[in-house]
């Protein structure tokens, strides 16, 4: 890791510099070489980074998928309760004697209907599927990050790099494929970007 002026840089040794990948993001007073051309790991590391990046993104809209599943199906359960509570309760008999035995069928319809919905959409499955995949996507982005943090430090070398990016490769696509039955939706995944974007410029 090498910490330098990029101004600089482009002055004193443009061919070098015109062969290696500047992160975009900055460390420290300057920005970082992730690679020399004597490290020819540069396409492995970017694609480690933007698993990393597909990670993160996935893992947060998934989280978002499950809160909002958890919200709908508590809604629909706290409606059902309540209905069934004014059912069973003295105020329908507050009511017209006329109308108080469709008042009850209608609430009876509407609990039902409910009720219903929640088992239709499954909501408990989707929860708990949401939930664990928004853990095993967080994994495999905290430990991309342990990897990239552990080669950019020297820390292994780059054969372990390799061996470890492919298994990391294999158990995010394994993951995809695990978790296909539940995907989150456009706005969720939005969503998860917006909320990524503003954790990044804090």
């Amino acid at each position: 890791m090498y910490l330098f002026n990029p101004n600089v840089a482009k002055q004193v040794f443009p061919d070098i510099l015109s062969r290696c990948v500047v992160c975009d993001n900055p460390i420290g007073f300057g920005n970082t070489i992730s690679s020399f051309p004597w490290r020819p790991m540069d396409n492995i590391v970017n694609e480690i980074e933007k698993l990393n990046l597909d990670s993160r993104t996935v893992k947060t809209a998934h989280y978002q998928a499950f809160q909002n599943k958890q919200r709908q199906h508590r809604i629909l359960g706290v409606l059902i309760i309540t209905i069934n509570i004014i059912i069973l309760s003295p105020l329908p008999e507050l009511l017209p004697l006329k109308y108080t035995g469709l008042v009850i069928k209608i609430l009876a319809v509407m609990s039902a209907s409910f009720a219903a919905t929640q088992t239709f959409f499954n909501y408990q499955k989707e929860i708990e599927l949401h939930l664990s995949a928004g853990e095993k996507y967080a994994s495999i982005y905290r430990y991309s990050r342990f990897l990239l943090a552990k080669y950019k430090d020297n820390l292994i070398g780059k054969d372990e790099f390799l061996k470890e990016s492919y298994d990391l490769l294999q158990d995010y696509l394994n993951a995809n494929n695990s978790y296909k039955t539940c995907v989150p939706s456009n706005k969720e995944y939005d969503a998860a970007v917006k909320s990524n974007q503003k954790r990044n410029n804090k």
